[in-house]
């Protein structure tokens, strides 16, 4: 039995027996970041959404993250987010700018790009993609099995 805590509800959650909402793609080791839903992941980072018809010219997603307000145009960048910070990037502006890079890749990307994955490997190799081009990150993700 692997009962982990989630982050944000606190509840104890086995592991063994359930599904984990934060990484699907990998095994959770005991001790690491958990969310055990969705609902917990937009509580924990304060996320809250404005109605576009209500504000047309700002973004649509806040997210409150230490303190301070970042905002996002797009949920996938919600999403890339919080697999950055999942990945142990502490830094907010190489978040953010791991955001941009990984957002824009994945826009530019005409095949179903998995993009926890994505998001990930960016992270993963952040020195060496930094500087590459949106196609040139994603000739080296799906190279390398990154969509694996």
């Amino acid at each position: 039995m692997k009962l982990q805590k989630c982050l944000s509800c606190k509840q104890e959650i086995d592991l063994d027996l359930a599904g984990h909402w934060s990484a699907p793609s990998i095994d959770i080791e005991e001790g690491e970041p958990f969310f055990c839903s969705e609902t917990c992941i937009v509580s924990y980072y304060d996320l809250r959404f404005i109605n576009k018809s209500n504000a047309p010219e700002r973004p649509q997603f806040i997210v409150m993250y230490k303190g301070k307000d970042h905002y996002f145009n797009f949920g996938s960048e919600v999403y890339i987010f919080h697999s950055v910070i999942y990945s142990g990037v502490k830094c907010i502006k190489k978040i953010l700018s791991m955001v941009d890079t990984i957002q824009a890749a994945y826009l530019k990307d005409d095949n179903r790009t998995p993009l926890g994955a994505l998001a990930d490997y960016v992270a993963e190799n952040w020195n060496r993609m930094k500087k590459l081009s949106r196609n040139d990150i994603l000739y080296n993700f799906y190279m390398d099995g990154g969509a694996e």
